[in-house]
Order: C-alpha cells, then sequence, then structure tokens
C-alpha cells in the first residue's frame, strides 16, 4: 500500500480532497493511505510558532527547522535521508526544484511505497531542511502562488492515480509511445452531435480518429 504524509500548516485544507475522484477511489479500494498533518504539532513553545524571520534580514517569514526535522522524523524514521528506508521520499515542493513531469511521476510510482510532502509557506522553508532531509526538491512550474498547498496536490495525484486506472495510465501516459493517443481528438461514440446553436452540425467524419482504434 501506498502511504502520503502530507506536512502543512493548513491541514483542513487537503481532508475535503481526500473523499473526491480518484483519490477517494484509491482509498476505498486499500490502495493508498493519505493524512495531512498540522505541523504545528511539533512545535515545543506556547504559541506553537513555525515561522521566523530570515537569517540576515529581508522581507518575509521563513518556516523553522525544527518542527519539520521533527515532523518527518516520526513519519521516515531519521533525520538523515541516508537513513530512510529505500521506498521512503521525502518531497519538498520547491520553485528551485525539479519540474514535475512523467518520468518523475513513473519514477515515484515504480520506487516509492511511502511518499512525505513538505508544504512550503511564505518566503519558503529554511534550507538545512532540503540539505539534511529532503530526497526530492519538486516545483510544478514557473509561477507565483501564495502558499504550496494547493500545487501539492498534483504529485499526489499524479502518484496515487497509477495502481487504480492502469489503462488509462498507459493511454493517457506522456511516454513517447502513448504520446499520439494523448494528443488526439476526442468525440463520443454517437455518430453525429446536433448542436441547438443555429442547429449546426459536427460530422464526426471530418474528425481523425483513427488514432483512438
Amino acid at each position: 500500500m501506498l502511504r502520503f504524509d502530507i506536512i502543512t500548516i493548513f491541514p483542513e485544507f487537503f481532508r475535503e480532497t481526500f473523499d473526491y475522484g480518484i483519490i477517494r477511489r484509491a482509498r476505498a479500494a486499500g490502495l493508498v493511505e493519505i493524512e495531512a498533518h498540522d505541523l504545528r504539532g511539533w512545535t515545543t513553545d506556547k504559541h506553537h510558532v513555525v515561522d521566523d524571520r530570515p537569517f540576515g534580514g529581508g522581507d518575509g517569514m521563513v518556516l523553522k527547522p525544527e518542527p519539520i526535522f521533527a515532523a518527518v522524523e516520526q513519519f521516515a524514521g531519521s533525520t538523515r535521508r541516508e537513513d530512510y528506508d529505500a521506498q521512503t521520499r521525502v518531497i519538498l515542493l520547491s520553485p528551485q526544484g525539479r519540474v514535475l513531469t512523467h518520468s518523475l511521476v513513473d519514477d515515484l510510482s515504480k520506487n516509492a511505497k511511502h511518499i512525505v510532502l513538505i508544504c512550503g509557506r511564505y518566503e519558503g522553508v529554511d534550507e538545512r531542511v532540503a540539505e539534511a532531509l529532503v530526497t526530492d526538491e519538486v516545483s510544478i512550474g514557473d509561477y507565483i502562488l501564495s502558499a504550496v498547498h494547493a500545487p501539492s496536490g498534483i504529485p499526489r495525484d499524479a502518484r496515487a492515480g497509477c495502481p487504480v486506472e492502469r489503462q488509462s495510465r498507459r493511454d493517457r501516459s506522456l511516454a513517447p509511445r502513448s504520446c499520439a493517443r494523448q494528443n488526439a481528438p476526442q468525440a463520443a461514440r454517437s455518430a453525429e452531435m446536433i448542436f441547438d446553436f443555429r442547429f449546426a452540425i459536427l460530422d464526426l467524419d471530418s474528425l481523425d480518429l483513427r488514432s483512438q482504434i
């Protein structure tokens, strides 16, 4: 069984998403376990502070390393990535990371049974987290978001969907042998479709659907 542990300061953001679509089906089939954890649970101060000013000054706040180290140690069994189980991956979502692609998702689907996702916030995460704990830094693209909570669902959904929809995985893969089908036009099985808008008729013979057969 594949397990995801998501470390975040907004666990409620994720919980409803676990109950829809592929993720829900994978959980119901006993193929995936997913849980979002509040980073504040690993703080030791009275006010459960998880951030601090950047060393040397500058704008914004940085997530402190201490609670993240404690959380990863609980889930991965160590604060040294060299000591993790071979099938455990600790992923930090970061603009400096490797761009998420089909090849990375395929690597995770074949080699990971436990994925710990660290969600950044504010100006980022203390660099000591990446240096000691993280096996993979991953980016979903070059654009600015207010937080990493929404994009963290992308690697989770991409990996969790793999064991559920095996035929769809083959058909929709971005591997070279599947690109022709992935990029081909799609249509319903009806011979023709009549639109009410000015009675326009779409003739399916005009679409090249041969690659779908």
